[in-house]
């Protein structure tokens, strides 16, 4: 297989399980933005209470983990919507929509 064929199976095998992806993906992201919080709170600690603060450092630190922080969010809040406006859509029933996809009965070695 090509490598985009071998990417195209692997994301069609991952989307059948697209609601644990979306609840794994979703708590990720939750852990990860709860991760950034605390990385901001160690930045404000370390800037305010020791002398260990180099100039300048800790504005580019605290602005970088919150744009990390606002990536997380967006994640999770784009999954949470995608996960469900999917529930929204009709299933396959086999007894309501097989006249779709069946043309016509042939009975082949029937005692009838």
């Amino acid at each position: 297989m090509t490598f985009v064929a071998l990417v195209s199976h692997g994301l069609s095998a991952i989307s059948v399980f697209s609601d644990v992806v979306g609840v794994r993906v979703l708590v990720a992201s939750l852990v990860g933005c709860l991760l950034t919080l605390l990385g901001i709170a160690a930045v404000i600690v370390i800037r305010l209470f020791t002398v260990m603060a180099i100039p300048g450092w800790a504005t580019y630190t605290a602005g970088a983990l919150i744009i990390i922080t606002v990536q997380f969010i967006t994640m999770a809040s784009g999954f949470t919507f995608f996960m469900l406006s999917s529930r929204a859509n009709l299933g396959f029933v086999p007894l309501r929509d097989y006249p779709l996809f069946v043309m016509e009965e042939a009975g082949i070695y029937s005692h009838v």
